[in-house]
């Protein structure tokens, strides 16, 4: 049987090569602030962040009154961002070992677009990614097939060209539909090998 030739690998960013606990809940621990207070931003103002039609640093001062917050927007940006970064770094290495034979290896994140350019930095993902889309830039959420379209057409390549992870099912099973080879990302062990038997030494 003929090998397929994929010559993309699609990877979520959080819940794959990132893991770190939710903002929400190391707030609401830290402040005292109950989690209940924080989900109307999150459910309302914020979901128009993560498609870039809002920008996130106009609408947190709305919210610092029942957040509690007394600092600047600055200032809690940089303790929600920093607070969630925690790579892993086997999954980081494999995707750089492959990206330095050559494959394209391209991020995919429901992201608002400051914490997007700070995972680009604090993970480093220009050294060992062609390129990474965020749903802000693309104008849609995963796991809405626009999403992957998009990406498919940036990169001019055929869905079956395509393999991809992520930890979210609901994600998965979209890009399944579309025609992308997708597994579900559940731990590290099981990533490893997908991973070597889509890309075969």
């Amino acid at each position: 049987m003929t090998q397929r030739v994929y010559k993309v690998a699609l990877i979520d960013i959080d819940g794959v090569i990132n893991h770190a606990t939710r903002f929400s809940e190391r707030y609401s621990a830290k402040y005292g602030v109950p989690i209940e207070k924080m989900l109307p931003f999150f459910k309302g103002q914020f979901q128009d962040c993560l498609v870039g039609e809002r920008d996130l640093k106009e609408i947190l001062p709305n919210y610092f009154e029942d957040w509690s917050w007394k600092g600047t927007v600055d200032e809690l940006l940089d303790y929600w961002f920093a607070g969630e970064i925690n790579p892993d770094k086997d999954v980081m290495q494999l995707i750089k070992d492959l990206h330095a034979k050559g494959v394209k290896t391209v991020g995919a994140s429901n992201q608002e677009r400051y914490r997007m350019n700070y995972l680009r930095e604090a993970l480093h993902l220009d050294d060992y990614m062609e390129t990474s889309y965020s749903s802000a830039e693309v104008g849609s959420l995963k796991p809405e097939p626009e999403f992957y379209q998009y990406i498919l057409n940036e990169l001019a390549v055929k869905p079956e060209e395509v393999v991809y992870w992520d930890d979210d099912i609901n994600n998965v099973a979209s890009a399944r539909d579309l025609g992308i080879k997708s597994y579900r990302f559940t731990n590290k062990q099981d990533f490893m090998r997908q991973f070597k038997e889509c890309f075969p030494e």
